[in-house]
């Protein structure tokens, strides 16, 4: 039986939410009048008016309780003015701060950078490694960094969730040997939680690092509750916690990518993978890293065209190639880290990892001398960029519910838009 949309509200309420709080920042950016007056008013002053018009709203519907839509209708309303009344705090100031253990976290970072410093002699490679380890970019190659960025793979080098999964899994390994009782399974809650924050501030919580770390974070609470783990709502309940501490974020390419990206592959991987089924596990393996490319593709899209007007003609075949191996790159160096001084260990295996280095980043430097121009595409704006959302939701829908009046919004939509351009020529 498929749920319906008040069943599916219902398990995902911080999508809503946000979405809510995201409408009412939206409105408060495009008014330029309640921001002066905002300079003005006492920031406490705004709180109270806020949650009095809450509570007022709140108890009137409780005396009203046959009125469904009413209902609905107002707490939206009352989100969407909390969206506004937080657009105004955060431009004065930020709401929410959290203290930076700056010297015991000098302490892990000179630690790291002495090791591999030792155990990676060959100076780009050295850089390139504690890129990827702790975020420091200043040292790299130049033409690297450029061939990466061409390419639709700088987010190999970037601090990313990536990181984050690959550390959960360490940790995860060490703490499923501990028993299965409550009070352990609060110390494992501890552990993951402190493995992963820690190495956040280790890349001096970057933008990119803070978000996935929340999004852990809010998965990991959701999983010692017992909860029920909705991706898209984990999401959305990231993006408004983000939003908290920086409202100005929302502007950032960085937040805009990451997160389209990782909404892409919660919706589009599953479908993709379902449409060609292999028995191989070397044919499935590559077939689902290609699945997670598209997918991801598929949602960025119209924000690079937006910003760039152009794509990277190799920006599927490179990631399909680049993330597993800059995958095992970075398996191995979080491995260096942890190999104690015996033997001459850390030597070898730094050896081994130099000369991967070298020879991926050779690779990727033929691949960028032999690729062609970015392919330029036409100019999208905010509106052509939302049409294309609200036709790819509605495709996606069709496709998940096999209804054709969502595919006739959506071709309605298409045609309505391929209209105004062409009139718009004349």
């Amino acid at each position: 039986m498929d749920k319906t949309f008040k069943h599916w509200k219902s398990e995902h309420p911080m999508l809503f939410i946000s979405c809510l709080l995201m409408l009412g920042a939206f409105i408060a950016s495009q008014l330029s009048i309640p921001f002066a007056i905002a300079s003005k008013w006492n920031s406490d002053y705004l709180f109270l008016c806020l949650l009095m018009i809450t509570v007022l709203v709140l108890s009137l519907l409780q005396t009203n309780k046959h009125s469904n839509w009413l209902h609905g209708f107002s707490i939206c309303i009352i989100i969407i003015l909390w969206g506004i009344g937080i657009s105004i705090l955060n431009k004065q100031y930020s709401l929410l701060s959290i203290p930076y253990p700056v010297g015991f976290i000098k302490i892990i970072r000179s630690l790291i950078i002495q090791k591999v410093n030792r155990a990676i002699p060959h100076s780009a490679s050295n850089a390139f490694a504690q890129a990827m380890l702790i975020g420091v970019k200043g040292e790299m190659d130049k033409s690297i960094v450029k061939a990466y960025t061409q390419l639709g793979i700088i987010h190999i080098i970037a601090i990313s969730g990536m990181h984050l999964d690959i550390i959960y899994q360490y940790l995860a390994q060490f703490t499923k040997w501990l028993p299965r009782r409550l009070v352990f399974k609060w110390l494992e809650f501890f552990i993951l939680l402190l493995g992963i924050w820690i190495y956040t501030f280790i890349a001096f919580a970057s933008p990119s690092i803070v978000r996935a770390s929340v999004f852990f974070t809010i998965y990991l609470m959701g999983q010692m509750f017992n909860l029920h783990q909705y991706t898209l709502n984990s999401i959305a309940a990231g993006i408004m916690i983000v939003l908290l501490f920086d409202h100005a974020s929302i502007n950032q390419l960085g937040l805009q990518l990451s997160y389209a990206a990782v909404i892409g592959i919660h919706l589009f991987y599953p479908m993709l993978t379902d449409l060609n089924k292999m028995d191989n596990p070397i044919l499935n393996f590559c077939w689902s890293n290609l699945s997670i490319t598209i997918a991801a593709q598929i949602t960025t899209l119209p924000i690079l065209l937006f910003h760039f007007h152009q794509v990277s003609g190799l920006v599927i075949i490179s990631n399909f190639i680049m993330v597993p191996l800059s995958t095992t790159l970075l398996y191995a160096l979080l491995m260096l880290l942890l190999t104690p001084y015996y033997f001459n260990l850390p030597i070898l295996l730094g050896k081994a990892i130099q000369a991967y280095m070298i020879w991926l980043n050779q690779m990727v430097s033929l691949v960028y001398q032999l690729s062609p121009y970015d392919a330029p595409f036409f100019q999208m704006s905010k509106w052509d960029v939302g049409i294309y959302y609200a036709y790819l939701l509605l495709l996606y829908l069709w496709i998940l519910k096999k209804q054709a009046s969502l595919l006739f919004v959506a071709f309605l939509i298409a045609t309505i838009q391929i209209c105004i351009k062409l009139f718009s020529l004349f």
